[in-house]
């Protein structure tokens, strides 16, 4: 009877600690480059930000994801013809 993950249990589990500022725990390893967990301590974004891993971390230009393309962002790094500025 778990379904919820334990959010609705009357004894709430305490939330996960930040691996480093700026990069909540749910932001690791969710299919998206975040910068600010992009070190050692938060495990590389569990590999969001490889550049061999695959679709989520593909780039149009040097530092733009092209998943970042057209996501409500202004991306100065995408501000280029490669990747339709942006």
């Amino acid at each position: 009877c778990d379904f919820d993950g334990g959010d609705c249990s009357s004894t709430p589990s305490p939330p996960m600690a930040w691996c480093a500022e700026g990069c909540p725990p749910s932001w690791i390893g969710d299919a998206y480059c975040d910068e600010a967990c992009n070190i050692e301590a938060c495990s590389y974004d569990a590999s969001d930000c490889d550049e061999s891993g695959g679709e989520a971390s593909a780039m149009c230009s040097p530092g733009c994801y092209t998943m970042w393309i057209d996501d409500s962002y202004c991306d100065s790094e995408c501000q280029t013809e490669a990747c339709d500025y942006d």
